[in-house]
């Protein structure tokens, strides 16, 4: 898919509106046999798959600012 970590400012992708709900829910990627897949969850469930991209990475996953507030990590 061709996403690889790089240098740059890196962010974690709250999905927009969660903070409406009880919790937080992030988009997060996972590798699961060579391949990236793109899943949300609650910040608890997806801790240890949260993976800071910079907004260019994210974008190539078509997680964007129309889907997703960025925080910086």
């Amino acid at each position: 898919m061709g996403i690889e970590i790089t240098k740059g400012s890196l962010y974690v992708a709250k999905i927009k509106g969660s903070d409406l709900l009880e919790q937080d829910m992030f988009w997060y990627v996972y590798v699961y046999q060579g391949e990236v897949f793109l899943d949300i969850g609650s910040y608890g469930e997806v801790l240890d798959n949260i993976y800071s991209l910079t907004i260019k990475e994210w974008s190539k996953l078509g997680v964007d600012k129309t889907n997703a507030d960025f925080e910086e990590v």
